[in-house]
């Protein structure tokens, strides 16, 4: 059985954006990560992160220390699990 792939953009501000790299990075196998095109002068960074629903409640763990901590817009949730 093929396990499902999700699919959820972020839109975090440019001085937090290593800090959600590093979080991320430290839970590593959790999920895959990208920055989105951007104008270097942008205040911002859109990250799309893609994850596996085997892991879908250990990455709200840590997307919900993340949004605890710093300023976090959701672009885009498709399936809609960050309001699991």
């Amino acid at each position: 059985m093929t396990d499902q792939i999700h699919t959820i953009i972020i839109r975090v501000p440019k001085k937090d954006s290593s800090y959600v790299y590093f979080t991320l990075e430290a839970n590593e196998g959790l999920c895959f990560y990208s920055t989105l095109k951007h104008q270097k002068e942008s205040p911002f960074r859109d990250i799309e992160i893609r994850l596996t629903n085997s892991l879908t409640n250990e990455f709200l763990t840590v997307f919900k220390f993340l949004n605890d901590n710093i300023e976090v817009t959701i672009l885009e949730d498709n399936d809609n699990i960050t309001n699991r």
